[in-house]
């Protein structure tokens, strides 16, 4: 079996899924911060950049990337969320769908 050279493993999958979803944390942190400091232009721009790194940019890495080993992207995804991402995840929680990752991960 070959691998490719850009090929990734699930641990630099799940990296690179969550600098996505962390930087669109950072982006809707600022249009929050925007929508209140009432400057309307950097709330449309900011969230536009959400929804294009959540939709597009995301889906589209999640749907071409070539990985080392077959694995479940799905779960390894709703395993990023639960455990890495939420402050207080429960750790029998693995495997099942977070709350509105189900939605983003249905559109690839």
């Amino acid at each position: 079996m070959t691998f490719r050279k850009n090929s990734m493993t699930r641990k630099n999958f799940q990296n690179r899924v969550e600098g996505f979803l962390i930087s669109a944390m950072g982006w809707q942190c600022m249009a929050e911060v925007a929508a209140a400091n009432d400057y309307p232009d950097h709330i449309h721009r900011w969230r536009n950049d959400v929804e294009r790194i959540l939709f597009i940019d995301l889906s589209f890495f999640i749907s071409s990337v070539k990985t080392k080993t077959v694995f479940d992207r799905h779960r390894a995804i709703n395993e990023l969320v639960l455990i890495r991402l939420t402050p207080q995840a429960p750790r029998d929680g693995v495997g099942r769908d977070a709350p509105g990752v189900s939605s983003i991960i249905a559109r690839v």
